[in-house]
């Protein structure tokens, strides 16, 4: 961390680095990142369990990463 190189965050009073803390878990709580983060296993299954997911990986398979990524980009993949 930056700031453990030169003390500064080490020399921090106790109170304001846990003030500091739930501020910025409020503001992430507020924000519905944590909420959003919920859904990123579920659309990760979606994504590659469904069969367009499968068809892509066997592509990719087929092909390389770069070619089958250019073919989605450009609307050429089936």
């Amino acid at each position: 961390m930056l700031f453990e190189k030169d003390g500064r965050m080490a020399s921090s009073p106790i109170n304001q680095l846990a003030m500091q803390r739930m501020l910025i878990n409020q503001a992430v709580k507020v924000s519905g990142i944590m909420t959003t983060q919920r859904f990123a296993p579920i659309f990760d299954g979606i994504s590659h369990h469904s069969a367009e997911g499968v068809s892509f990986k066997t592509r990719v398979e087929e092909v390389g990463w770069k070619h089958a990524v250019s073919e989605r980009d450009l609307g050429t993949f089936n």
